[in-house]
């Protein structure tokens, strides 16, 4: 069985890993771009640095802890393995509920065809919500499947054993076990 930090170490070391190859490949693809004049000298050092930024934002994400019995919530961004972030005490849960938001992604292709317009691919994102007593919302999770995301809000609710309100019908309706 694997446990959570042999995960993560994992996880970071394959990052690492990769980062190197990409590095090294590109080192080499770089020389040879420099043998023929295709690539400015100055711009290696550049390259390098875009590199280090995207293995950056490769490893880097946004998470939320809840801690049901130290009472307490931890927005934070995991990088690398840290935890940065800051706890804050948690209030009375009073509810869980379900946003929808309507989302337009634009395709740009080239091509005399479609006369450079941007195809459009319009769809629903589903947000979840933790709401507390004295009225604070926090974001928990969003999702582009309205199944799945009630199915992962019942996982939650059973821990925090609140109410899950589904506020995408008319009228708002309370999602059952």
């Amino acid at each position: 069985m694997v446990t959570i930090r042999q995960r993560l170490l994992l996880g970071v070391s394959a990052a690492v890993v990769w980062t190197v190859i990409i590095l090294v490949m590109s080192y080499v693809k770089i020389g040879r771009w420099l043998e023929y004049h295709f690539f400015p000298s100055s711009g290696i050092e550049d390259l390098l640095w875009m590199y280090g930024i995207a293995a950056f934002l490769w490893t880097t994400t946004w998470r939320l802890d809840i801690h049901i019995e130290k009472r307490y919530i931890k927005h934070y961004i995991w990088l690398f393995g840290l935890k940065l972030g800051v706890k804050k005490p948690m209030g009375e849960v009073e509810k869980i509920f379900i946003n929808q938001q309507k989302t337009n992604e634009y395709v740009y292709i080239p091509n005399n065809l479609y006369r450079n317009k941007p195809l459009e691919f319009s769809g629903y994102e589903y947000w979840a919500f933790l709401k507390f007593a004295d009225g604070e919302k926090i974001k928990i999770k969003s999702q582009r499947n309205k199944g799945t995301l009630i199915k992962n809000l019942k996982r939650y609710n059973r821990i925090l054993k609140t109410v899950i309100i589904d506020t995408t019908t008319d009228p708002p309706e309370e999602v059952s076990e």
